[in-house]
């Protein structure tokens, strides 16, 4: 999203007007010419703009995708066409994280059974499809195809129609959730992990990456998740998280955030931000209540993190059906939907202060009740 900085978008426009005009012009050179058929690479380049152009239209029309939803139905509508062609399958696979990826192989693997067409995919190996996805990995896509009944050196023609169908299931369920001992819960089979978050810093980490999977931030953020010098327990990382996201993201990429960083206590910082949310809410402009809903994310976090923390040092007959570690993911998973909301370019220099050095200019966690 970024600061609505009118400047770089006329910029982008035009470079896009750019490539338009000189894709008109080969296609026009190449008719004018006599040529039966234009170049290859000219027919794939134009192809690929027109898909692109349609699903955005069709984004218009019916309510505005993000980004990644576009460029996912951009890629769907460039990739299941008759010839299957498997490199493109797999550099659509490659760009997309997993949440895109798996429907688009499995409506692949439907078109090539429906059309009789599995021989395209011969020179691909289910391991290698699975793998392909960002945020997937060799060895979660073996344990995902152990999950389906098949190998990972089978190919698509190698499976009966029975298995076949197992695995197109299989992918649109994955999509949004990794099966139990698949993913990256997988690391903590054999043991449940505490309730209190003592010992538990991964857990929460594992769940702030998963609410950035949809971005572009992805890898970069899982790389700070893997970098050392994180606390060790569930609430101090939710902590830092929500410290970084209020005092950090937050007064370098929201407009007018100026008022709220002034406040010293948490409930007034809260009470500000409502402030703050309602205003750009009734401006009805699109941009505007794009962030009026990231203030809602930011608020939640914000109290899911006094929450935890209140838990935590409070004694265990007062949790009732809450614990300190199923707050801690909710509000690391709303820190990674903040993110996520944000251009590459305006975050990628953020994320090198995580984890924060002990003793940032941040304010002390709040004292149970303040928030």
């Amino acid at each position: 999203m970024g600061r609505r900085d009118l400047a770089g978008l006329a910029r982008r426009v035009d470079a896009v007007y750019t490539e338009l005009t000189n894709l008109q012009r080969e296609l026009v050179a190449a008719v004018r010419g006599g040529q039966a058929d234009a170049p290859f690479e000219l027919r794939e380049r134009a192809e690929a703009v027109i898909a692109g152009m349609e699903a955005a239209q069709a984004g218009l029309a019916v309510g505005r995708l993000s980004r990644p939803e576009a460029e996912a139905a951009a890629l769907r509508a460039r990739v299941l066409a008759l010839p299957l062609d498997p490199n493109l399958l797999m550099a659509a696979m490659r760009a997309q994280p997993r949440r895109y990826a798996f429907p688009l192989l499995a409506e692949a693997l439907r078109l090539a059974i429906d059309e009789d067409a599995l021989e395209a995919l011969a020179d691909c190996s289910l391991g290698e499809l699975l793998s392909a996805p960002r945020g997937m990995g060799q060895s979660t896509a073996r344990r995902l195809l152990a999950h389906f009944e098949v190998g990972p050196d089978d190919t698509p023609p190698d499976l009966d129609r029975a298995a076949l169908s197992r695995v197109i299931d299989g992918l649109h369920a994955a999509a949004t959730e990794l099966p139990d001992g698949v993913g990256l819960r997988a690391r903590h089979a054999g043991r449940k992990p505490r309730v209190d978050g003592i010992g538990e810093a991964r857990v929460v980490l594992d769940a702030w990456t998963a609410g950035v999977e949809s971005s572009e931030l992805y890898a970069p953020a899982r790389q700070a998740a893997a970098h050392d010098g994180w606390p060790d327990d569930a609430v101090e990382v939710t902590e830092a998280l929500c410290g970084f996201t209020e005092f950090t993201l937050a007064p370098a990429l929201l407009l007018e955030w100026e008022p709220v960083a002034a406040l010293g206590a948490p409930d007034e910082r809260l009470g500000a931000i409502r402030v703050l949310r309602s205003d750009w809410w009734n401006r009805h402009e699109r941009e505007w209540r794009e962030l009026a809903l990231l203030l809602d994310w930011l608020s939640d976090a914000m109290k899911t993190a006094a929450k935890a923390r209140r838990l935590l040092d409070g004694p265990e007959a007062a949790w009732g059906s809450s614990t300190p570690l199923a707050l801690s993911r909710t509000c690391a998973r709303r820190c990674g939907q903040f993110l996520s909301a944000w251009e590459p370019q305006h975050v990628l220099p953020l994320l090198n202060q995580l984890p924060p050095a002990p003793g940032s200019d941040a304010p002390e966690p709040p004292e149970p009740g303040e928030a």
